[in-house]
């Protein structure tokens, strides 16, 4: 059956289908759809990431450098007339008790007053714990009468009883004595030493430790053979008999690394300084044990 109304609305969209075909629609997205905020901050959470990354690793590297580097070693001479020598570690502020409050010059005491009660003090690492039984020390700024830094005052790293601030009196070498020794000599000389304690050290640890752990394993294949066969059995006592020769080879290899041992230390000991703490205290040391100055 021929429908005319539906020719009729049929007619102008086929005549136009050329037309509708070159249209193209575009639907505008939002960029929440497509993720592009979450994708930019993604990305500046991981630039800040790599900045703190960075920044973390800058700040160990610093604090190792500070730690290690030698800080200069400042002379104080302080009010009462008594002199400390060390490096200065840190400065803060804090509150003086009464009693020594009470004790200060009254422009002393006003400043302070003025100052909300507070006063500067600076810790000194003074090291020579064998002379003062003490490696730091705090020294209030009130007390400060003057600071210095004297180019021969020295700050030394020692195998034993941690650093050493002073002066260098004299060098002994092989029994010869040189009085303020340069700085040429003092190396050469430790060098010499450090090299002999070295040589010691390795002995020790080395060869005189594998003559000690191959008389432990004789000691313990007895034991095991004990165990095994029985303590009267043969193969305990052929343990045992052959234990004891090696043994006595390896006593007799121990004692000639002993001597070696002692003639080198007797060695080491022919480096010899004299030293001077800030209050006028000396002592000798063995050269050797100085890491480094």
């Amino acid at each position: 059956m021929y429908d005319a109304d539906s020719a009729s609305a049929q007619a102008p969209m086929n005549g136009n289908a050329s037309g509708i075909a070159g249209i193209t629609r575009r639907k505008a997205s939002d960029l929440t759809a497509r993720g592009e905020p979450m994708v930019w901050a993604m990305g500046g959470s991981l630039a800040f990431g790599l900045m703190m990354i960075l920044g973390f690793l800058a700040l160990i590297f610093w604090n190792g450098l500070t730690a290690f580097w030698p800080r200069p070693v400042d002379v104080v001479t302080l009010s009462g007339g008594r002199v400390i020598a060390g490096e200065p570690m840190r400065s803060e502020a804090y509150k003086p008790a009464a009693e020594v409050l009470a004790a200060l010059p009254e422009n002393l005491r006003a400043e302070i007053e003025n100052n909300a009660g507070l006063a500067d003090r600076t810790l000194y690492r003074i090291g020579n714990y064998d002379f003062y039984a003490n490696d730091f020390e705090w020294v209030p700024g009130f007390e400060v009468g003057s600071v210095s830094r004297p180019r021969d005052m020295m700050l030394v790293e020692r195998q034993e009883w941690g650093a050493f601030i002073g002066t260098i009196k004299s060098l002994t070498v092989d029994g010869q004595t040189v009085p303020d020794p340069g700085m040429a000599a003092l190396d050469a000389a430790h060098a010499r030493a450090r090299a002999l304690r070295a040589e010691r050290m390795s002995i020790e640890k080395h060869k005189v430790g594998e003559v000690n752990r191959e008389i432990n394993g004789l000691r313990l294949s007895i034991r095991r053979a004990e165990m095994d066969y029985g303590a009267d059995s043969s193969q305990a006592k052929a343990a045992a008999v052959r234990a004891a020769s090696e043994t006595a080879r390896l006593n007799g290899e121990f004692e000639r690394l002993a001597a070696q041992v002692s003639a080198i230390r007797q060695k080491e000991g022919a480096f010899v300084v004299k030293v001077e703490e800030i209050g006028g205290q000396t002592r000798d040391f063995p050269l050797a044990n100085f890491v480094r100055y």
